[in-house]
């Protein structure tokens, strides 16, 4: 059995372990700690696979277990239910990447805002912004995992039905339709049915636990450190507590030339 179903090699497991270093990076204290024991466990854990050269790209499945672990991106309460259903089959259990703390999953925000510190309108700016958090933008729309108590109840709501359309022609009369999914091994349509209450609970358990945010908040200039240094590693020229100090060394002077 495999640990992922693709990308078992060694740079493809520090990534997502690793999260590209974003969780070894404290931006409001300009401060990091990738000389920690948990990230030098990482970068061994990570070579123990094979290079990217060596990889035999072959595709293994959590369903056929011949793997342990599969990515699930999902943007929906409906989008859990619709790949419990049609990819796994069966029930499954949100783990996230390998973690020192088991809670390894990564939320990938669509929209970030930031005010400026410098800027002279601050209140009229966040002013702005709540309109993008307001009721309005979920009303009717169970897509999304809103960052607001009552846009997420919404979208909760909306799994525990098919989904539906209002026929303005005949009292705007609620019109219910199939929902389905594929089964990407086989291919094969299935017909999706609507998420229980208790799988809602869980569900909604799982996604007030992420505390993780994606590596697309790492820049560019830190994750190309990273990527040199582990090179370094994975070649053999460096132990992994040498590339730790390394990493460590030169995102600390980054990050302390721009606090």
């Amino acid at each position: 059995m495999e640990l992922f179903e693709t990308a078992n090699n060694r740079n493809a497991v520090f990534d997502r372990l690793s999260n590209s270093g974003s969780d070894f990076i404290d931006l409001t204290t300009h401060t990091c700690s990738f000389d920690s024991q948990e990230f030098i466990d990482m970068l061994e854990f990570a070579g123990q696979f094979p290079g990217v050269d060596e990889y035999a790209w072959e595709q293994c499945s959590c369903r056929n277990d011949t793997a342990l672990l599969s990515d699930m991106y999902f943007s929906s309460f409906r989008d859990i239910n619709v790949q419990k259903q049609s990819v796994f089959g069966e029930d499954m259990t949100f783990v996230g990447a390998p973690s020192a703390d088991g809670k390894g999953s990564v939320m990938l925000p669509s929209n970030q805002f930031a005010i400026m510190e410098t800027s002279d309108n601050k209140e009229g700016t966040w002013e702005f912004i709540k309109l993008f958090l307001a009721d309005e933008c979920c009303n009717g729309n169970p897509d999304g995992i809103p960052v607001t108590e009552n846009g997420l109840k919404k979208v909760m709501e909306a799994a525990l039905e098919p989904p539906f359309y209002y026929d303005e022609l005949n009292g705007n009369k609620k019109v219910y339709m199939d929902e389905t999914g594929r089964d990407p091994y086989s291919n094969e349509q299935i017909k999706i049915t609507p998420m229980t209450y208790d799988e809602q609970k869980r569900y909604g358990q799982f996604v007030r636990s992420v505390r993780r945010i994606s590596s697309g908040n790492t820049e560019l200039a830190i994750s190309s450190m990273i990527a040199e240094e582990t090179e370094y590693y994975f070649a053999g020229e460096h132990s992994a507590r040498q590339c730790a100090e390394m990493i460590q060394n030169r995102v600390s002077i980054l990050l302390s030339e721009r606090s």
